[in-house]
């Protein structure tokens, strides 16, 4: 039986016919589907042996089914009868050409000449070899005229020759169809046009000019050099670098950006030009004559350089006390600059100056007190001492001096507390202790530290005896309360 696949659900396809010569409920005969119809597509009427459709049709998904019909009696036995139905679908164009992608990507070099394969699309349908027949065309999209492809392969190919700087991306609509039918499917196919690189950097003039202060700081910019590549994208980018010695000069560039920049202190009484050659390249190896070279020449200025000092750091010493205006020491520093208003300076203390103990001669860079020095308040100065230029900014060198202020024996021992309380009981043996004495003095050993007492007076001395070094007051005899109930004694230290 030949069954087209839209073919209606309820539509009958075929009646099935048994004969019984029985009589009765002997011969009446009733019809089932024994196998073949496991996911219920068709139904049998059971007394007439009518087939009909009871589940949607699909020749891609089952193009044909073998059904068994039963056909059984009433019979307290019954008897049966199987006969096989074979239903064939026929396809019709129901389902449409569909891409895989909703959008494809493809490349092209530029000045890839006409007539080139770009890239192959393909659809696919499920319709069985007549209803499944493609064909491709473009329909739309900027690349519309600039490509063509083959209706049956889905090869595009270019129409013209592509120039990257010009235009680089079009985008080609698709349509894969059935002839003679409705039935279609689309896609886009986006075409990158790649660069190649067809022109090399060249230098905007063959040599450049440029001045720096021999006092530019390192990563002070000295200038900018340029150089130009027609090509776009990845390929017109210009890269910078020095060639030979001339990475060792007190210059750097920037690789990208041709920015020139000192990299180490310049001195024009060293060196007062400076010639550097200079390569401008694409990325990737030097192939030959993809390069271009270019001079600069760069003047080094006579700058202001700051005065330097002979020491970084001065030691010197002075006694406490020592009168006002009392020399400390001299510091000496040097301009090397050329020009007269760069190289004169004088001197200034300008920091580590507590009070205002010392002042500089501005012109000689002698040092000196300017009042009496206390070792006991300040022990020691650290004074940056500054040798400031005429220069336009000034510039200023500096260095250290450390004072040290020696002690002398300017301060006398002072008991500590003031006044001491001991006491004793009455009836204690001799050499009994009473106390202990202390001192002290902000002086350093010797001047200060360790301390004589000595016992100089009071109404019962001849009762007590002082340890000389350390201060111990211990009774000479036994003493009794009731005739001596208080010891006043003066010890001296």
């Amino acid at each position: 039986m030949i069954v087209p696949e839209n073919e209606p659900i309820g539509a009958t396809i075929v009646t099935m016919t048994a004969a019984d010569s029985d009589d009765g409920p002997n011969g009446i005969v009733h019809y089932s589907i024994s196998s073949g119809n496991e996911r219920e597509e068709f139904r049998v009427d059971p007394a007439t042996g009518a087939i009909t459709i009871h589940q949607p049709l699909d020749y891609d998904t089952v193009p044909e089914y073998r059904l068994n019909i039963t056909a059984s009696d009433l019979g307290f036995e019954p008897h049966h009868a199987t006969a096989m139905l074979t239903v064939t679908l026929t396809d019709i164009n129901d389902n449409a050409p569909v891409f895989n992608q909703t959008s494809y990507e493809a490349f092209l070099p530029e000045n890839t000449p006409p007539h080139s394969t770009v890239y192959c699309v393909q659809a696919h349908d499920i319709d069985s070899a007549k209803n499944a027949i493609i064909q491709y065309s473009i329909v739309g999209g900027s690349g519309k005229d600039v490509f063509s492809i083959e209706p049956k392969t889905g090869i595009i190919f270019s129409k013209t020759s592509f120039d990257y700087e010009e235009l680089n991306t079009y985008i080609v609509d698709i349509l894969a169809a059935n002839p003679d039918s409705s039935m279609y499917g689309s896609t886009k196919v986006v075409v990158h046009i790649t660069g190649k690189n067809e022109f090399y950097p060249r230098f905007m003039q063959p040599v450049f000019h440029f001045d720096v202060s021999e006092s530019a700081e390192v990563g002070t910019s000295v200038g900018m050099i340029q150089a130009t590549d027609q090509d776009a994208g990845d390929d017109g980018v210009v890269f910078y670098l020095f060639v030979g010695s001339s990475n060792d000069r007190g210059f750097s560039i920037g690789s990208e950006t041709g920015m020139i920049k000192v990299s180490r202190r310049l001195d024009r009484e060293t060196q007062n030009r400076v010639v550097l050659t200079v390569m401008a390249k694409n990325a990737g190896g030097i192939r030959g004559n993809d390069t271009d070279e270019a001079q600069v020449i760069v003047s080094i200025q006579d700058g202001n350089d700051p005065p330097e000092f002979q020491q970084a750091v001065y030691d010197a010493v002075i006694p406490e006390g020592s009168s006002p205006g009392t020399k400390v020491i001299t510091v000496k520093a040097v301009d090397k600059d050329v020009r007269p208003q760069n190289n004169q300076f004088s001197y200034s203390i300008i920091g580590g100056n507590q009070g205002h103990a010392f002042k500089v001669d501005p012109a000689t860079g002698d040092v000196e007190t300017t009042s009496q020095l206390d070792r006991e308040t300040v022990p020691a100065y650290t004074l940056t001492l500054g040798a400031i230029d005429t220069g336009s900014p000034p510039q200023t060198g500096t260095t250290t001096i450390r004072i040290a202020v020696q002690d002398v024996n300017d301060n006398g021992p002072l008991f500590d507390p003031p006044e001491v309380i001991g006491y004793v009981m009455e009836n204690e043996p001799p050499n009994t202790s009473v106390m202990t004495l202390s001192a002290m003095d902000p002086d350093l050993p010797p001047n200060g530290a360790p301390f004589t007492y000595r016992l100089v007076g009071g109404r019962q001395k001849d009762l007590v005896t002082v340890e000389g070094q350390s201060g111990v007051v211990k009774t000479t005899r036994s003493i009794d309360r009731e005739m001596t109930p208080q010891l006043d004694i003066l010890v001296s230290v």
